[in-house]
């Protein structure tokens, strides 16, 4: 057990673990919202703590990607309800749980489901977005729900440049000292996507507390 210690706490492992706990405390677990955010939060809690002590890491984290993007998918909906989103959700989810069944018996780890969903979620923030604009509705950009929505941008954004890089050429490049592009991107992505989620707690207890 104690060769688990260094690899569970880690600045990024830490930072996840907190938003979790701090997502318990304060968010509404009556708000549908708040509802999915706490089961994305929980996703990554399991997915991280589990990288540190599983050893088939390839299905854990196969199984994540699916679940967490899907979740992300769905909290746009909860934004944006509308038949083709809904259908979109489903046909990814349906393409995603064949695609595991296929290609986890021929590769490590599938990333290719993940990329997939990263690109439908930044395709459809950004189609939502420009409608928003297109209608002068400023207010939605200065909510605290567009902030969710901002959240997980550069994550999906970060890691599926990454992904896309099979062959670790891009990937394995050094930086500087002994830090890697890919730990580089990793350490910003997350940072930047838990720190976001953090705000948005902290705006919404602030929003409960005026109440």
């Amino acid at each position: 057990m104690s060769e688990w210690i260094p690899h569970i706490f880690t600045p990024i492992k830490i930072l996840v673990l907190l938003t979790f706990i701090l997502g318990l405390l304060y968010l509404n677990k009556q708000n549908t919202r708040h509802k999915v955010l706490l089961c994305v939060l929980f996703v990554s809690v399991v997915t991280e703590m589990g990288g540190a002590i599983l050893t088939n890491l390839s299905l854990l984290y196969s199984i994540a990607f699916i679940v967490h993007n899907t979740l992300w998918l769905s909290m746009l909906f909860l934004f944006k309800n509308t038949r083709f989103l809904k259908k979109i959700i489903i046909a990814y989810v349906v393409f995603c749980v064949f695609y595991f069944l296929y290609k986890e018996v021929d590769t490590p780890l599938n990333t290719d489901n993940f990329i997939i969903g990263a690109f439908i979620y930044l395709f459809t923030f950004l189609t939502l977005s420009f409608k928003e604009l297109k209608a002068e509705n400023i207010v939605f950009f200065q909510s605290n729900r567009y902030l969710l929505l901002c959240s997980p941008l550069i994550f999906f954004f970060g890691y599926s440049i990454m992904f896309g890089f099979g062959d670790h050429v891009l990937t394995g490049e050094v930086l500087f000292r002994d830090t890697l592009l890919y730990d580089f991107v990793s350490y910003l992505s997350n940072i930047i996507y838990y720190l976001l989620i953090l705000l948005y707690i902290y705006t919404e207890k602030r929003k409960d507390d005026k109440l």
